[in-house]
């Protein structure tokens, strides 16, 4: 089975830890947090933790670009859910 889209509701330890994978996996996945701050903070430590596999040579330049590609950060709930086949 091939998962093409995924939502993910909060961007603390367990929503960094979901969208990181799944958007390394192909998974276009939307994160979603009210707070605009911890959604930013949460895309650069994704960006953090890609660069640190890129430095060990877990992980190429290109798929860590195509990875962040995937994650859109998205502040309305039903609008990410939605658009990652929530309704």
């Amino acid at each position: 089975m091939v998962i093409e889209s995924v939502a993910v509701v909060g961007s603390g330890l367990m929503g960094r830890g979901t969208s990181y994978p799944a958007a390394l996996g192909g998974s276009r996945t939307a994160l979603h947090d009210v707070s605009g701050p911890a959604r930013e903070q949460v895309l650069a430590q994704i960006r953090r933790d890609l660069d640190e596999e890129i430095a060990r040579g877990k992980v190429s330049r290109e798929q860590a670009a195509a990875a962040c590609a995937r994650i859109a950060p998205e502040p309305e709930l039903g609008r990410g859910v939605g658009q990652h086949g929530g309704e």
